[in-house]
């Protein structure tokens, strides 16, 4: 995706491939400068001859004879798009100030059904809106794949964008975002009415940063009531994070879940959280663990008992080495007289030591075998089928 700004360096650049609707012939017959009318309709001299012009090439850009050598020629038109003198972004210059107030004067335009300039028509259920072709291809893979397909289709510049998200309430946010590519200026979209309904859009327009702040913005408002619908949206927006959080909240939460939003959730889904849910209660690492992924669940299981056993293992061990040691410094001493106990070999109450170790070790091995056992159970209650119910998608 182009860079957040209102830089439109990128779109200078491939202003051929993006739907450029001007092509400038320069006086010293080099290469001509493709762009676009609603860019050059800044400087008032290339606006006058654009009016006055009425000659089209065979992809039915307009050309226009301009007085101008071509560094000076290139050098203007940079200006116009925002860039400096070598064509690099120039964002917080003057040139880049002034383009961002032209483009959010355009989206204004657009939001209020487009000016008689526009050459592409943008159809959403109940309205239709005049837009800059070449600004939405430059913002969105999306909608230059669509208008491409409607050019090669024989459609002209038509597209249908069929998406119950794309209202009248949106449309005009969605255009100050599209023109200026800022995500500051879809503050409209990111209302709490909003939000869900612009990261499903922005995730079908391929508008990663709006969708990425959506997104951010639902995982900040999940609680009881919404976490069953947000858990569909997130499905449907492929987020893992966002599914993950709903799964772990309803899991945390359960008692508290909205029965009436719960019922929504698809059968297998529903049995997946209760059965996670019980394994969190019952979880003999962790009681009321932050569960969110039986699978993810299921390894941390295995590897602490693999690790307990490990340890248990090694325990028993050294005590067997302890015991066989104990042995040898206490057998009788072949000398006359009575035999030396020298200090390290003095242990008070050892058999009473002895029997609080291996209490100690047999607590060790019930535990493992607790854990073992749940382990088990985990396995048969989380089978294929209800662990891909919850599995990120």
């Amino acid at each position: 995706p182009p860079p957040v700004g209102a830089s439109l360096a990128g779109m200078l650049r491939d202003a051929e491939s993006l739907f450029a609707d001007v092509q400038l012939v320069l006086r010293d017959n080099g290469a001509p400068i493709f762009a676009h009318r609603a860019i050059l309709s800044r400087d008032g001299a290339l606006a006058a001859r654009l009016s006055a012009t009425d000659s089209y090439d065979k992809q039915g850009r307009l050309v226009v004879p301009w007085d101008e050598d071509a560094p000076t020629a290139l050098a203007r038109a940079r200006r116009l798009y925002g860039c400096d003198a070598d064509g690099c972004d120039a964002s917080g210059s003057e040139a880049a100030v002034e383009l961002r107030a032209h483009l959010l004067a355009l989206a204004a335009e657009a939001a209020r059904g487009g000016r008689s300039g526009c050459v592409a028509v943008l159809c959403t259920p109940g309205a239709q809106w005049g837009v800059d072709r070449g600004l939405l291809a430059f913002r969105s893979d999306w909608f230059r794949g669509a208008f491409a397909y409607a050019k090669r289709s024989g459609r002209g510049s038509e597209v249908t964008l069929s998406c119950d998200e794309a209202t009248r309430e949106v449309m005009p946010a969605l255009f100050s975002f599209l023109y200026a590519g800022d995500v500051d200026d879809a503050g409209e979209l990111l209302t709490a009415e909003l939000v869900v309904p612009t990261a499903l859009l922005a995730d079908q327009l391929l508008l990663e940063p709006l969708r990425s702040r959506a997104i951010e913005l639902i995982l900040e408002a999940v609680d009881d009531a919404n976490t069953p619908s947000l858990f569909l949206d997130a499905v449907g927006l492929r987020s893992a994070e966002l599914q993950g959080k709903c799964i772990e909240h309803m899991v945390r939460h359960f008692p508290n879940i909205s029965s009436m939003h719960f019922a929504e959730l698809p059968e297998e889904v529903r049995d997946a959280i209760r059965k996670l849910a019980a394994a969190a209660r019952a979880n003999p690492l962790c009681a009321h663990a932050r569960l969110r992924d039986p699978r993810e669940f299921q390894a941390i299981l295995r590897e602490s008992l693999e690790e307990q056993v490990g340890r248990h293992e090694q325990a028993c061990d050294l005590q067997r080495e302890e015991v066989a040691l104990r042995t040898v410094r206490e057998a009788p001493a072949l000398r006359w007289g009575p035999r030396v106990v020298y200090p390290w070999e003095r242990v008070r109450e050892p058999e009473l030591e002895k029997q609080r170790v291996q209490l100690a070790l047999d607590r060790g091995a019930r535990k493992i075998e607790t854990l073992r056992a749940f382990i088990k159970a985990q396995e048969h209650a989380f089978a294929r089928t209800v662990a891909d119910a919850l599995a990120p998608r």
